[in-house]
C-alpha cells in the first residue's frame, strides 16, 4: 500500500491540520518521488519531482531525500538561500519567510521511509509560530507521521485480507466437494456451488430437509468441539439420498463449523480409487501356460453376463486379479470395485463391514451410522475373498442379498431395506463342498455363488508360466530397486522350475525380489538363490553335516507344513485343533512352532 493509494485521506488531513494550526501542510511520497497532498496553491503546483525524465534540482537537493537517507526529522529555520538557488523561476512567494519542520513516515518493523510530512511557513506570522513553538510542532508532526503510517499498515492489512478472502473463496468454489460454513446459531456464512447441488437447494422441500440434517451435525460439533464424520440418509418419494458430512470446528471463532459434503457416488469413487484401478489389469495377468489362457478366455466371456462367479485356488494364485479382470471387462467397469477379505476381519466386525449400521445400533456405533461395503459396490462389483471364513449366520444374510437385491443394515427396521445393484464374485482356497458336508457352509449359498466356477491351478501345475513370471518381476523390481538386471542364469531358472512353490505366484515374486536385492551382477546367479530352492540340504550326504536334533527339526517343519497345506495354507481355529489332535501337541505348541518356522 502506497501513500498515493490513500490520497483522498491525505488531502483531508492536510486541509484539517492547516486550518487548525495556521501553518501550511504538505506530504511527499518517496518512491516515486512526488508530492501527494498540500494545503496551499504553491504546494499543489509543484507535484512532480521530474521534468522530461530528469529529476528537478530542487527535489534532488531537497529535504525528502535527505530524510529518506537518515530517517531523521529536519528543522529549517531559514530556507531563503535554498529557495533562491533552486526555485529561481518562481517568485510568487516571499521566500524570506519560508521555514519548515519535516518528519519521515516510517512504516513496518524495519521502518521503511514511505514519505515525509511537512509544516511550512510563507508569511511572518507563520514563521514566528514555527520559531516559538518548534518543540511542540516537532512532537505534533511526529504524531501525524505515525498516524499516516498506521493508516498505511491498516489499509495494507485490509488489502491483504481482501486478497486472502478472494483466494479462499476461489479455493472453496473450485473444491471437488461441497463446502458449507455454518455459525453457532445455524446461520449460513458461506456455501459453494457443489454444496448447493448436493443438498438439492433448488428443490425447497428436499433441500430444507437435507440442510437441516447438516445443521444438526454442525450443532453437535459446536457442543462437543470435536470433528465428526456422519452419514445422512433420506428417502423421499422412494428415492434414496445419501451424503457423508465431515464437520470441522473452526478454532478461534464464535462457534463456526465447516461442513465438507460428499455424495454417495463420490464416496464410491474414493473407495474405488483406494481399491485400485482395474484399467490395464490384463498387463498384470502374466502367463504362458495353456490352462491359464483357457481360464482368461472363460473369465472374459463370463464378464459379459451379470452372473455370480466363484473363484477357487490356493493362496497366491491370483484370485483377486481374476476378479478385477472380470470387472474390467464387464458393463460395470465404470462402477466401483470393492474388495473384502473375510479372513482378515474379526467375526464381531464382519456384519457391520458387510451391511453397515444405523446410528445408535449398538454401543460405540459411529454418529450417523456407516455404509456397508456391499452398498458401496452399488452399480459395480463386490469381491468377497476367503468366503469360507464367513460365519453361518452372515451367510444367511448374504443369501438374502443375492436373492432379493436388498440389504438390511444393523439397527434398521423391515421398512428401511436398501436396494442394491451389485455383482458378487467370491473366492476361497478351501473345499466348500467338504465344508457343506461338515455343516460349516450353507449349501444354498454355495449354489448361488457357484454359477460360474473358475479354478486357478497352483504354480507347480503350470511350470511353463515361471519363466515369463520371472521376467515380469525382474522388470517390476528393476524400477523399484533401481537395478539393471537383464535375466537369470539357466541353472537358476531350472531350479526355479523344479521347486514346488507352496506359496504360488506370491512366493515366486518374493523370491525374485530377494535375489535381485543381493545380486551384484546384471544376471541372477546361483549365489543369491535361496537355500530352500537351491537344495543345499542334500539327501546324499554331501554338504554340511547335521546333528540328529537338526534333522529332527527339519522333519518336524516338513510335517507341519504338509498339515497346514492340507487346509490351503490358512487353517481355521477348528482345523488347527484337528492338526494338534493328530500330532498329539497342544495348540500353544503349534503356534510357537509355526512362529519359529516363520522366523527361519
Amino acid at each position: 500500500m502506497k501513500l498515493t493509494d490513500i490520497k483522498e485521506y491525505l488531502d483531508t488531513l492536510c486541509e484539517s491540520f492547516a486550518a487548525v494550526l495556521n501553518l501550511e501542510f504538505t506530504i511527499t511520497n518517496i518512491d516515486p518521488l512526488e508530492r501527494v497532498a498540500g494545503s496551499n496553491d504553491w504546494f499543489k503546483t509543484h507535484g512532480s519531482a521530474y521534468r522530461e525524465d530528469e529529476m528537478r534540482p530542487e527535489w534532488k537537493n531537497g529535504f525528502s531525500l535527505q530524510m529518506a537517507a537518515t530517517k531523521k526529522p529536519v528543522i529549517v529555520r531559514d530556507a531563503l538561500a535554498y529557495m533562491e538557488k533552486y526555485y529561481y523561476d518562481d517568485r510568487k512567494f516571499d521566500f524570506a519567510n519560508y521555514a519548515l519542520i519535516g518528519h519521515p513516515i516510517l512504516v513496518g518493523p524495519e521502518e521503511n521511509v514511505e514519505g515525509c510530512v511537512y509544516f511550512a511557513s510563507f508569511d511572518k506570522e507563520q514563521k514566528k509560530l514555527i520559531e516559538t513553538k518548534e518543540d511542540q510542532l516537532l512532537l505534533c508532526i511526529e504524531k501525524i507521521s505515525n498516524l499516516i503510517a498506521s493508516k498505511l499498515e491498516q489499509e495494507d492489512l485490509v488489502d491483504q485480507m481482501r486478497v486472502l478472502n478472494n483466494n479462499l473463496t476461489y479455493v472453496v468454489e473450485t473444491m471437488e466437494e461441497g463446502a458449507l460454513l455454518i455459525s453457532s446459531n445455524g446461520e449460513i456464512r458461506h456455501i459453494n456451488k457443489l454444496a448447493k447441488i448436493y443438498l438439492h437447494l433448488d428443490e425447497p422441500k428436499l433441500g430444507e430437509m437435507l440442510l437441516q440434517d447438516v445443521k444438526e451435525v454442525a450443532e453437535n460439533t459446536v457442543k462437543t468441539h470435536r470433528n465428526n464424520i456422519r452419514e445422512i440418509h433420506r428417502t423421499v418419494d422412494d428415492f434414496q439420498f445419501l451424503l457423508q458430512v465431515k464437520s470441522l470446528y473452526v478454532n478461534e471463532s464464535d462457534g463456526d463449523v465447516l461442513c465438507i459434503i460428499s455424495p454417495f457416488s463420490q464416496i464410491q469413487e474414493q473407495i474405488n480409487q483406494t481399491e485400485g484401478d482395474t484399467n490395464g489389469i490384463e498387463n498384470q495377468l502374466v502367463f504362458a501356460d495353456k490352462k491359464m489362457r483357457e481360464l482368461v478366455s472363460q473369465a472374459t466371456v463370463t464378464a459379459r453376463h451379470n452372473t455370480n462367479v466363484l473363484i477357487t485356488g490356493e493362496s497366491g494364485t491370483g484370485k483377486e486379479l481374476f476378479a478385477r479382470l472380470i470387472h474390467a471387462k464387464s458393463s460395470r467397469k465404470d462402477g466401483p470395485f470393492v474388495a473384502m477379505n473375510c479372513a482378515a476381519i474379526p467375526e464381531s466386525l464382519m456384519e457391520s463391514e458387510l451391511f453397515g449400521y444405523e446410528e445408535g445400533a449398538f454401543t460405540g456405533a459411529r454418529k450417523g451410522g456407516k455404509i456397508g461395503k456391499i452398498q458401496l459396490a452399488h452399480k459395480g462389483t463386490f469381491f468377497l475373498d476367503e468366503i469360507g471364513e464367513m460365519p453361518l449366520y452372515l451367510q444367511a444374510k448374504l443369501l438374502r442379498v443375492l436373492s432379493e437385491r436388498k440389504i438390511d443394515r444393523i439397527g434398521s427396521n423391515s421398512n428401511s431395506l436398501i436396494d442394491v445393484d451389485v455383482r458378487i464374485i467370491a473366492a476361497t482356497n478351501r473345499n466348500l463342498e467338504e465344508m457343506i458336508e461338515r455343516k460349516e457352509f450353507r449349501e444354498d449359498l454355495y449354489y448361488r455363488l457357484n454359477v460360474v466356477p473358475l479354478h486357478l491351478p497352483p504354480l507347480r501345475e503350470r511350470a511353463g508360466d515361471i519363466p515369463v513370471l520371472v521376467q515380469y518381476f525382474l522388470g517390476k523390481y528393476d524400477k523399484i530397486l533401481e537395478k539393471d538386471i537383464r535375466g537369470v542364469s539357466t541353472l537358476v531358472l531350472e531350479k526355479l522350475m523344479e521347486y514346488c512353490w507352496p506359496g504360488n505366484v506370491r512366493e515366486l515374486e518374493n523370491c525374485v525380489e530377494y535375489m535381485m536385492t543381493f545380486e551384484k551382477s546384471n544376471v541372477i546367479s546361483m549365489d543369491v538363490l535361496p537355500e530352500k530352492i537351491n537344495g543345499l540340504k542334500s539327501e546324499n550326504g554331501e554338504g554340511e553335516k547335521k546333528t540328529l536334533k537338526e534333522l529332527l527339526h527339519e522333519k518336524e517343519v516338513d510335517v507341519l507344513k504338509n498339515k497346514v497345506k492340507k487346509y490351503g495354507g490358512q487353517p481355521t481355529k477348528k482345523q488347527i485343533k484337528e492338526i494338534c489332535d493328530e500330532l498329539d501337541i497342544s495348540v500353544a505348541s503349534y503356534y510357537r512352532k509355526m512362529n519359529e518356522f516363520i522366523k527361519e
